[in-house]
C-alpha cells in the first residue's frame, strides 16, 4: 500500500509542478503577447508613414495588418524576443505612479 502511494506521488508531482508553473506564468505570457502586438502595430504605422499606400495597406487597417504580420512574418521570432525582453524589464523595474 505504501509503495502504491509513493508511485502515485512520484507520478503526480511533475504534473502538479507543470500545472502550477503554467498558471503562475499566465499573466507574463499574456503581457508578452500584448507587447508583441504593440511592437508590430508601431512598425506597421512607421511603414505606412514612410511609404506611399499600396493595394495591401489600403485594404487593411493598421490593427489587422499588425495581427497578420505577427502570425505570418519571417521576423516574428525577433519581434517576440524584443517583446519578451521589454516585459522582463517592465516586471524588473516596476514603476509606481505618483500623484
Amino acid at each position: 500500500m505504501q509503495w502504491l502511494l509513493a508511485i502515485v506521488l512520484i507520478i503526480a508531482m511533475p504534473i502538479v509542478a507543470v500545472a502550477y508553473w503554467r498558471r503562475k506564468n499566465r499573466a507574463f505570457r499574456a503581457e508578452v503577447s500584448i507587447e508583441c502586438l504593440r511592437l508590430w502595430r508601431k512598425m506597421v504605422e512607421d511603414y505606412r508613414q514612410k511609404n506611399p499606400p499600396d493595394s495591401i495597406t489600403a485594404g487593411m487597417s493598421v490593427a489587422e495588418e499588425a495581427a497578420y504580420m505577427a502570425l505570418h512574418s519571417e521576423h516574428r521570432q525577433k519581434v517576440l524576443t524584443m517583446a519578451w525582453d521589454n516585459v522582463k524589464k517592465m516586471t524588473k523595474y516596476l514603476v509606481q505612479e505618483c500623484n
